[in-house]
C-alpha cells in the first residue's frame, strides 16, 4: 500500500537528484518535486514513450526522490502486471532482469532508474508500471503508463498482376501489397479513375507475420469498359494504404485521501506523465465538499480539438464534467482546451479511503501512401480497342495528419 511520510519539507539540490535519474531529466524533475508539496518518498517522473516504432530501442525512466536520511529499499518494473526488472540494494545480485515476451533489457546500459530496451516488437505493447519502496516504513509509490508499438512500410504499396495490353471486356486481375505494418487501424483501398472501388470487386488476403506485423493484400478483378477510361484516354488505377495510430496521453493521478483521526481529506499530487495538466485543486478539503478541477491541454493545430476525458477511480466521469470553449492564443491558432470536473467528496465515491482522479486525451496520427497505375487507350492505332498498360509507381511523400 502506498503511504504518506509526515516529515518536514526538505528540498533537494539538482546535484543530489542527478543520482536517481538521467541528467537530461533531472532539472525538470527537481522543479516538479519542489512544486508538489509532498515530503518523503515520491515519484517525480515516469518516462515511458507513448509510441515506439517497431524494432527501435527505447528508454524507460522512473525518477524518484527521498528526504535526507532515507534509503531506497527497492525499485521494480512490471509489464502487464508481470515483474520484468528489480533493483534491491540489499540483495546479491542487487539488479535482476526477468525474461518476458517483447522485453529485451540491456543491464549493461541500464541504471537504477533507467531501463534500456535493446529493441521492440509487437509483444512490447502494454502497460508498464514502476514501483519504488523505501526502507523501514516500506512505503511504496507507483505509476503506470501504456506503450504502443507501431510500424509503417518504408515503401509505397506494390501492384502486381497487370498485363501489357487489354481489350475491351478483358478481365483485369491486379493485386496490391502494403506492409509489413502495425497500427491501431489499417486499410488498403482500390480506386478506378479516382472513384473508390466497391467492396464486391475486391478480395482480402491479409498475411500475418510471425513477428506480429501484417501485410495488407487486396486483389481487384473487373472487366474493362469504356466508362473506366477518363477524358484523356487513360485508365487509372490507384492503390491507397492508410495506417492509423491512436493512443492516450494521461495527466498525473491525483489522490484525495482520508487519514485516520483527521476530519480533512488531503490531496496528493501524482507523477508527471507528459499529458494534460490539472489545475484548480486545494491541498485539502472537508468531507462532503465539492471538488472542482480543470484539465487543460495546449493544442498546436488549427481546427484540432483534443478529446479530453476525466476518470474517477479509473471510470469515465463524463456525468461530472463540462467542456470550456477553446481559446485562440496566438496567430497560428494555438488553442487551450479545458474540461472541468465537479465531483462530490462523499463516502460512496471513495475506494479504500481514497479517491483517484486523472485526465486523459486521445491523440492520433495517420500515415497515407499511394501507388498509381495508368493504362493508355489506343483507339486509332488499334482497331480492336486494345488498351496498353503503362505501369508506374508514384513515390508520393507520406502524409501525416492528426485524426
Amino acid at each position: 500500500m502506498a503511504g504518506y511520510i509526515r516529515s518536514p519539507m526538505r528540498t533537494r539540490s539538482f546535484s543530489s537528484m542527478r543520482n536517481h535519474s538521467l541528467g537530461r531529466w533531472a532539472r525538470k524533475y527537481d522543479k516538479i518535486t519542489m512544486l508538489s508539496g509532498v515530503t518523503g518518498l515520491r515519484l517525480t517522473q515516469l518516462g515511458v514513450p507513448s509510441l515506439v516504432r517497431f524494432g527501435e530501442p527505447t528508454w524507460l525512466n522512473c525518477s524518484y526522490a527521498l528526504d535526507r536520511g532515507e534509503r531506497l529499499y527497492s525499485i521494480k518494473w512490471y509489464k502487464d502486471n508481470v515483474e520484468i526488472y528489480s533493483h534491491i540494494p540489499g540483495e546479491v545480485p542487487a539488479t535482476k532482469a526477468f525474461q518476458h515476451p517483447g522485453v529485451d533489457i540491456d543491464l549493461g546500459r541500464s541504471t537504477v532508474s533507467d531501463l534500456f530496451l535493446r529493441s521492440t516488437d509487437a509483444m512490447s505493447d502494454g502497460r508498464y508500471r514502476c514501483e519504488v519502496s523505501q526502507e523501514v516504513s516500506f512505503t511504496t509509490e507507483r505509476a503506470k503508463k501504456d506503450l504502443l508499438v507501431y510500424d509503417i512500410p518504408d515503401s509505397d504499396p506494390v501492384v502486381v498482376g497487370l498485363h501489357s495490353a487489354y481489350r475491351t471486356n478483358d478481365l483485369v486481375n491486379a493485386t496490391c501489397y502494403f506492409g509489413p505494418l502495425k497500427g491501431t487501424s489499417c486499410s488498403l483501398s482500390w480506386y478506378i479513375n479516382g472513384t473508390k472501388v466497391k467492396k464486391e470487386l475486391e478480395s482480402l488476403m491479409d498475411r500475418v507475420h510471425d513477428d506480429g506485423r501484417v501485410t495488407l493484400v487486396r486483389s481487384l478483378v473487373f472487366s474493362v469498359q469504356p466508362r473506366h477510361v477518363d477524358h484523356k484516354g487513360k485508365l487509372r488505377l490507384r492503390c491507397r494504404g492508410q495506417i492509423g495510430v491512436t493512443y492516450q496521453l494521461n495527466s498525473e493521478e491525483i489522490r484525495v485521501r482520508a487519514r485516520t483521526n483527521s476530519s480533512r481529506l488531503h490531496v496528493i499530487r501524482g507523477t508527471e506523465m507528459g499529458g494534460p495538466q490539472i489545475a484548480g485543486l486545494y491541498s485539502s478539503y472537508r468531507k462532503h465538499d465539492g471538488l472542482v478541477a480543470t484539465c487543460r491541454t495546449r493544442e498546436s493545430l488549427a481546427g484540432h480539438r483534443d478529446n479530453l476525458t476525466w476518470f474517477v477511480n479509473d471510470r469515465n466521469a463524463s456525468d461530472w464534467t463540462s467542456l470550456y470553449p477553446a481559446v485562440e492564443l496566438d496567430s497560428i491558432h494555438v488553442q487551450d482546451s479545458e474540461l472541468q470536473l465537479r465531483v462530490p467528496l462523499t463516502p460512496g465515491n471513495f475506494q479504500r479511503n481514497e479517491l483517484r482522479l486523472r485526465c486523459g486525451m486521445m491523440r492520433g496520427e495517420r500515415f497515407t501512401r499511394v501507388a498509381e497505375v495508368s493504362a493508355h487507350v489506343m483507339h486509332h492505332r488499334f482497331s480492336d480497342n486494345t488498351i496498353r498498360s503503362d505501369y508506374r509507381s508514384l513515390s508520393l511523400q507520406s502524409v501525416l495528419t492528426f485524426l
